[in-house]
């Protein structure tokens, strides 16, 4: 029954999703994952707030007048995107993504939510079944101050662990587990999404292989399962991948898609928050450089305002702290530079990494001498962004600064990797490009330019 509830979760997302999102049918269920959960774990708050309770029934309803409607309409199921014949490459491409998930799948399984997982068991999964057993979150928050739980942390991870176990009838820890390997895979393919859709096939696919392998990404996603970072690294490539086409092409579906994205990551963990307001600065810059309307910033704010503050108000109800920090106060330098050299020594080391740090640095330094769009720097941007609030809560020194760094800096690194690999993708899309257009020699033929480059000649606006 669980992954049944899995598969509704993708159902419900493609119900969602629309149609100007163009992509292939991989890339539209990596999509469905992604906001099927986010919906679903809104929804589950929504019903608490409204005093519906929790059931199939209660949960299915609202979902099957969306389905019949879409029947109604008589939209394809997958017919997303143009049939392509596969080839070799594609073949290659899916044994680079199967390879790691097969040979980490299995460990997965093997491992118990036990003290090595604390976080996950403790703070994740616990709420979850606890909102499972007490049927709401309000009393297990009347009583959070009893455990070890972080109850001021956002709910998308234990609202949606709640959905599985009412789904199966029961609590079941090892079937929730699989949530993360979801997010591990939807994460590959919002990634290979971006990368392919502004440059080179054939580079997206290596950049996604690529990321597949990841040492720590793995990790994360299978050795920790039950964490929300892997949840969390899904919606930062997301949110930053709408944030940058929309401001290459300018389509308000996109700017609308990063603020939901941005939202689902502040719903996902505090750190997704600092996340947010990066994105929405970035948003409104650009909508201040456009003649922008009053639904425009609509897209950009009210998804936020509308998740955020009934959160925060159920809080304040409850007398809980957000467990965040206010950047610039309590602010010890000493520990910023602490926790800088810790995280780019980590970044660094080949057997977590690979040479995701290095790639990143070298696709800045080719970007300064390719000189692609200046929307470009929105996304290493917000890597920088993102590492910039870790250091800064690193710099509170609210606990044992090396016990901090020892169980999390991984953690950190490992929600930033996916997002930090996207400009060298991007980087050398851009370079293929630059070949295809510079002058033929002698007897030789041009190649095409990429989709992605004559898609933003035609749309690009604000670059």
């Amino acid at each position: 029954m669980i992954l049944v509830g899995l598969a509704l979760t993708c159902l419900f997302g493609w119900l969602l999703l629309p149609s100007k999102i163009e992509g292939s049918a991989l890339s539209r269920l990596s999509f469905s994952f992604a906001a099927g959960a986010a919906a679903i774990s809104l929804q589950m708050f929504a019903y608490d707030l409204i005093g519906i309770g929790w059931s199939r029934l209660s949960l299915l309803a609202p979902w099957t007048v969306a389905l019949l409607w879409e029947f109604y309409r008589r939209r394809p199921l997958l017919g997303w995107g143009r049939r392509q014949d596969l080839g070799w490459r594609h073949g290659l491409f899916a044994l680079g993504v199967l390879a790691p998930i097969l040979v980490w799948l299995p460990y997965e399984r093997s491992m118990p939510l036990t003290s090595e997982a604390w976080d996950a068991w403790a703070i994740w999964l616990f709420k979850a079944k606890a909102f499972y057993l007490d049927g709401s979150v309000h009393p297990f928050l009347e009583r959070s101050g009893e455990f070890v739980t972080q109850p001021g942390y956002p709910l998308l991870i234990p609202l949606y662990g709640t959905f599985l176990y009412v789904w199966n009838g029961g609590v079941a820890d090892q079937g929730a587990k699989l949530t993360s390997p979801c997010f591990f895979l939807a994460t590959l393919g919002v990634f290979y999404y971006f990368a392919r859709r502004s440059g080179w096939k054939s580079s997206a696919m290596v950049f996604t292989v690529f990321l597949a392998g990841l040492p720590m990404f793995g990790v994360v996603a299978f050795k920790l399962a039950g964490y929300a970072d892997t949840a969390l690294s899904l919606y930062l490539v997301a949110a930053t991948g709408f944030l940058y086409t929309w401001y290459r092409e300018g389509r308000a579906i996109d700017l609308a898609a990063a603020a939901l994205a941005a939202t689902a990551a502040a719903w996902t963990k505090n750190e997704g928050q600092f996340f947010l307001l990066g994105v929405i600065l970035l948003g409104a810059v650009g909508l201040a450089r456009r003649r922008s309307s009053l639904a425009d910033w609509c897209r950009l704010l009210l998804p936020s305002a509308v998740v955020l503050i009934p959160w925060w108000a159920v809080r304040r109800m409850h007398g809980i702290e957000a467990a965040g920090f206010v950047p610039g106060l309590d602010f010890e330098p000493q520990l910023f530079w602490v926790s800088l050299r810790t995280l780019v020594g980590k970044a660094s080391e080949l057997g977590s990494y690979n040479v995701t740090l290095y790639l990143f640095i070298a696709s800045l330094v080719a970007a300064v001498r390719l000189k692609p769009a200046g929307s470009f720097w929105i996304i290493p941007g917000l890597v920088f962004w993102q590492l910039l609030g870790a250091l800064l809560a690193y710099a509170t020194g609210r606990n044992d600064i090396d016990w901090w760094l020892g169980t999390s800096a991984d953690r950190i690194l490992a929600q930033i990797a996916p997002l930090a690999l996207l400009p060298a993708a991007l980087v050398m899309s851009h370079w293929r490009q630059q070949a295809a257009a510079s002058p033929e020699t002698p007897g030789q033929s041009r190649p095409a330019p990429p989709p992605g480059a004559r898609r933003s000649r035609k749309r690009g606006r604000g670059s």
